[in-house]
């Protein structure tokens, strides 16, 4: 639900920017990504083949278009075909390819298709399962294609498989590959090669601080972030756990080093995690996020639906620095968004309803106060919601003075 709320508030966002900036222009492609994954049993190999979409004005999931099965027998090329898509080009998702022993001995490779109904990149609708089925003709060596359709979303099981693959981004004179060790779920090991102006160097595993692999690296995204002419590395990275966390890791040229060097932020939980933003006559490419630890402190009760202001992050000279303050049109379309959620909260239960309100409310007000706007803030909140509250746990509380010290603590009131 937060991965869609904010895909909706930076596109809306995007569209109303571009209205009101003559040199606004559409998302352009800022690399090329090649995504490979293998797997292989009983004398069976099976290649899935992507290339990426332009970045999105929001890219935060995988966008793939072009994305093939390449199925080998006896290392010999059997199928090369084409996955099915959307209305708008765009790669179902799937799950597989699995590689099933048929009834006759022989190898199939399957892969299980979610159909949709629209291609909406901001939540496309569910319209069932199909089974794409590859079965090879004995006697003849080729296999033959047949589709039906499917019950239920379930994982296929196949034979164990040895399993591997990589994704490579090239940009200018910069390329990466990223080789994997399951391809299957994205976890376990993931290790890292760039080079620049054709000379590599190896950088070893990505890791967490402490070692541990990450849940899941997506990327890299090859981007001049700063607009200094200089292409860093973008990857984002969830750490394993229920609900904790999203990184966003930047590798970035060391002229002095003559190699890369790694740069961190961990935004919080999944849903905050760093979607990349660029938007209309700025320089470079924004971070955008929510500010989870002020809403952590306004005793928000759902943390999942990080109902909190927006941020927008600039990597520049190894760091992260807020420049929110200087995009007052997103700003002010996130205290729009605010106001909607404090005038239709959401009525599943009332607890639910009020919990809601009241989140929306502190984002609302430290959105204004960033706009210059606070006493206004205040007159909105103080007509829509309650100074006394009861929290989750049935303790009361004014709700005004929470506010009111969380917005100083946090640097939204000055």
């Amino acid at each position: 639900m937060h991965a869609l709320r904010i895909a909706i508030i930076a596109t809306v966002a995007w569209f109303c920017l571009a209205r009101n900036d003559a040199r606004a222009a559409s998302s352009e492609r800022l690399q090329t990504v090649v995504d490979v994954s293998r797997i292989s049993a009983g004398g069976v190999e099976a290649d899935l083949i992507h290339r990426s979409e332009p970045l999105p004005p929001v890219a935060g999931a995988d966008h793939w278009k072009d994305s093939r099965l390449r199925i080998y027998a006896n290392h010999r090329l059997a199928v090369d075909d084409p996955l099915p898509v959307d209305a708008c080009g765009m790669t179902l998702p799937f799950d597989g390819p699995a590689i099933v022993l048929a009834g006759d001995g022989t190898h199939e490779v399957q892969l299980l298709v979610t159909l949709q109904k629209s291609c909406s990149r901001t939540g496309r609708e569910h319209a069932g399962f199909e089974l794409i089925t590859y079965h090879v003709r004995k006697g003849f060596g080729n296999y033959e294609r047949s589709v039906a359709p499917a019950a239920s979303s379930s994982m296929l099981k196949g034979l164990p498989a040895r399993s591997d693959g990589y994704r490579i981004a090239k940009a200018g004179n910069v390329s990466a590959q990223l080789t994997f060790e399951d391809t299957a779920s994205r976890f376990g090991p993931v290790s890292l090669r760039i080079a620049r102006n054709g000379v590599g160097h190896d950088y070893g595993r990505i890791t967490m601080s402490d070692g541990s692999n990450f849940a899941s690296v997506n990327g890299p995204f090859i981007i001049d972030l700063d607009d200094d002419g200089q292409l860093e590395l973008v990857f984002t990275a969830l750490s394993p756990g229920a609900s904790c966390c999203g990184f966003s890791l930047v590798y970035a040229y060391d002229q002095a080093l003559g190699r890369y060097r790694r740069f961190e932020k961990m935004w919080g939980k999944y849903t905050n995690s760093g979607e990349l933003i660029r938007v209309p006559g700025s320089r470079g490419v924004e971070f955008l996020s929510h500010d989870e630890d002020y809403a952590d402190e306004n005793e928000v009760p759902y943390p999942d639906l990080l109902i909190s202001p927006l941020q927008l992050w600039k990597f520049s000279d190894g760091l992260f620095v807020d420049v929110t303050r200087s995009y007052p049109k997103l700003v002010a379309q996130d205290a729009w968004e605010a106001w909607e959620t404090m005038i239709h909260p959401g009525e599943s239960r009332r607890e639910d309803a009020v919990a809601i309100r009241q989140a929306a409310c502190g984002q609302y007000l430290a959105d204004k106060y960033m706009l210059g706007e606070g006493e206004d803030g205040w007159r909105v909140v103080e007509a829509r919601c309650p100074d006394e509250v009861v929290d989750w746990r049935g303790v009361s509380y004014h709700l005004y003075s929470l506010l009111r010290r969380n917005l100083q603590k946090f640097g939204y009131a000055r």
